[in-house]
């Protein structure tokens, strides 16, 4: 009970302060539960947590899930959050100012709070993807060392991205995205290639460029290509889908994957195409 009181100056103690301990609560979950500091620094918002889970967890489902293995899918999941999260936190502090993360470089206090308690943060994710990791393994999965691979490989390049500029960031948070794809093909797909290959074509070729579109990079011309859905995504996973028809002659494999995923990620870009020229009507009175 002292750990939800507050000393008075008569030496007594107070009723506990629901204000403060609604605060700790909101702080331990936003800091501490999986995917949520992804989601809070990273979305930001409702659509961008949508556009992620449409993006990544979703084709990843499509490719890697089946009955058998859903409850690995899961613990997997939360093993790449929290390496991630530990690479965002260590990204958060130690890069340059400017490649900061825009809500970290925007809000002081938030900037503080995660300076005060980086080692509990990190050490926590470290600890949590180490138990997810042992469940993984205990549960018999084959590829389970090569998972771990992928997460050791994306933890130390964390480390080089942290303090790399310019275009040399762009290129290490490609390869950054790109891990972050692989990792559950490998652990469930016995040739992996094709859905890593596929995700790198559909989504971190989006990624890279929603990024190198950002003003710090000066790279105004990427800014006027992809600024726009219509002008890029759509005829782009068109192309996609294009490719995979004719790849079905002579690379099967390969081939379905890519169908599968383009045509995924063309039905969310064109709805969501839809969705922001419908807000756009209703924020000018139509």
């Amino acid at each position: 009970m002292l750990l939800f009181t507050y000393r008075i100056a008569d030496g007594g103690y107070a009723q506990p302060n629901l204000c403060l301990m609604y605060k700790r609560g909101v702080f331990l979950i936003r800091f501490y539960l999986p995917y949520t500091y992804w989601f809070y620094t990273r979305c930001k918002s409702g659509r961008k947590i949508t556009e992620f889970l449409a993006l990544y967890i979703v084709p990843s489902g499509i490719i890697c899930l089946s009955k058998e293995n859903a409850g690995s899918f899961f613990v997997a999941l939360i093993a790449i959050a929290c390496v991630f999260e530990a690479g965002f936190i260590q990204n958060d502090i130690v890069s340059p100012s400017r490649y900061r993360c825009v809500f970290i470089r925007s809000n002081a206090d938030f900037y503080r709070s995660i300076k005060k308690h980086i080692r509990s943060m990190i050490a926590w994710r470290y600890a949590l993807a180490a138990l997810m990791i042992s469940i993984l393994y205990l549960s018999q999965r084959i590829n389970t060392q090569k998972f771990l691979v992928v997460l050791l490989l994306s933890s130390g390049l964390f480390s080089v991205h942290s303090g790399m500029r310019g275009r040399w960031r762009l290129m290490t948070g490609g390869a950054l995205y790109t891990l972050q794809c692989a990792a559950l093909p490998v652990l469930f797909l016995n040739d992996p290639f094709h859905a890593t290959f596929a995700f790198i074509l559909a989504y971190v070729v989006r990624k890279i460029a929603e990024n190198a579109s950002q003003p710090e990079f000066g790279l105004t011309y990427v800014s006027e290509l992809f600024g726009n859905p219509a002008s890029f995504y759509i005829p782009y996973y068109c192309a996609l889908k294009i490719a995979a028809f004719i790849l079905l002659a002579f690379w099967r494999r390969l081939a379905s994957v890519l169908l599968t995923i383009g045509s995924w990620y063309l039905l969310f870009t064109l709805v969501n195409f839809v969705f922001s020229i419908t807000e756009k009507k209703t924020d000018r009175g139509w």
